[in-house]
Formats: structure tokens, sequence, C-alpha cells
């Protein structure tokens, strides 16, 4: 009984991960709700994946945080909070966010995220605006220092423009 119950969740597995990259964590709760098997089915079907070379964390974290920011200008601590919610291990998340950033400049997409927030919007004319801007690239993840920087080097732009 035991081994059609693995067999099952085994299946199952294959199927979820073949539809979607998931990491270890993510997998064992999906399996718990979806299989219905026991414990030591799931941890035997996590193993083999891990085997077969299917699950692997740190090249889920390396990929998806690579995905991201190749489809929107993110920061470090916005990605960061995005594979906690992935359950990615922390160890694992600050390497591959490590390995991303070393490739992809922080301060280069924060540019990006500027200059796409100011042809959507605009320059901003008063202080309730430039508020907007800066939580804008705020809740994108960049560093408050960074944020600042930018912000002000629109002020002085807008000054030589006088």
């Amino acid at each position: 009984m035991t081994d059609i119950n693995y067999e099952k969740t085994l299946n199952l597995a294959f199927k979820m991960v073949g539809r979607q990259s998931r990491t270890i964590a993510q997998l064992r709760q999906k399996l718990q709700e979806k299989s219905g098997a026991n414990a030591e089915v799931i941890e035997r079907v996590v193993k083999r994946l891990i085997e077969l070379g299917y699950l692997n964390d740190e090249s889920f974290a390396y990929q998806y945080s690579t995905n991201k920011l190749n489809i929107k200008a993110l920061g470090r601590s916005r990605l960061e909070r995005t594979l906690k919610e992935k359950k990615v291990p922390s160890e694992i998340a600050k390497k591959a966010l490590n390995d991303v950033f070393n490739e992809q400049d922080e301060t280069e997409l924060c540019e990006n995220a500027l200059s796409k927030y100011l042809r959507l919007h605009g320059k901003p004319q008063d202080i309730k605006e430039n508020k907007k801007l800066f939580s804008h690239l705020i809740r994108l993840g960049f560093p408050y220092d960074l944020v600042i920087k930018k912000i002000r080097t629109i002020g002085e732009i807008e000054l030589d423009e006088e």
C-alpha cells in the first residue's frame, strides 16, 4: 500500500514541478495539501526529486531573482522579501541575491525604475508628488540612501534647466 501511495505522490510531484518551478518547502506544503500522503512518503518523494535534480533551492532562488529583474527593476530588499515568501532559506536567498546583484548594478536598476516612473507620471512638481516617487522606489526595494540620491538628482536637473 505504501508503494502505491509513494508512486501516486511521486507522479503528483512530477506534475507540480513540471508546471512551475518550486522550492523544496513549497513542494512539501503542496504535497501535504493535495496528496493526503503521510510525512514519511512526502519526504521520500522530496529526496527522490532532489536526487534527480528537479528540486534545488539555490538554482530556484538565482533563476527566480534573475527573471524578476529582467521583467521589472527591483531592489535587493524586495527580492529578498519575495524569496522569503517563496520559503527559500535565508542563507540561500542571500547568496543568490549577491550573485544576481554582482551581475546587475542596483544603482542602474534604480535609475531604470526612476526613468519609467518619470515617463509615466512626469517630473514631480511639488512635495506631495516627490513623496509619491520616494514611496514608489522604496516599495520596489531600493535602499533609502540610493533613493534619496536619485530624487535629488532630479531636482538638480530641474534647476539646471531653468
